[in-house]
């Protein structure tokens, strides 16, 4: 890839992982707001904050994550593989929630985020990919 597009997917991927550091960090420091956005409950038993706030862990560790591919995105290129699945899996629950009126429209519409940073998380990928053939073919 050339310097510019190179400089791109830094900030990007610096840009990712500040969101889900943000995003996860939110969850992690206010767990019952969380809750309540996403699934609209407006008190909860301790066991839905307790796992409500280990997916906001998991959501800002992917974050840190997404910072180290950011500075080493060759070598942490499984990490954008496994971060693409896991937005794709997240917008999918979160839609699928929605439909069955488990989770509220506030947090499907903020789910559609991810759905977006998954595209253009697999336009990396191919695009990386392909300049990688480039480069050995």
């Amino acid at each position: 890839m050339d310097n510019s597009l190179t400089k791109f997917w830094k900030c990007f991927f610096l840009l990712a992982g500040l969101f889900n550091c943000c995003a996860g960090g939110l969850g992690m420091g206010f767990p019952s707001l969380g809750l309540k956005v996403t699934t609209g409950l407006a008190t909860a038993e301790s066991g839905a904050l307790l796992i409500f706030f280990l997916l906001s862990t998991v959501v800002a560790l992917f974050g840190l994550g997404y910072i180290m591919v950011a500075f080493n995105a060759a070598g942490n290129r499984g990490l954008v593989i496994v971060g693409c699945i896991g937005k794709l899996c997240f917008f999918a629950t979160a839609l699928f929630g929605y439909l069955n009126g488990n989770a509220t429209m506030t947090f499907f519409v903020l789910t559609i985020g991810d759905f977006l940073w998954a595209v253009l998380f697999l336009s990396y990928l191919i695009s990386s990919d392909r300049a990688a053939k480039r480069i050995y073919v």
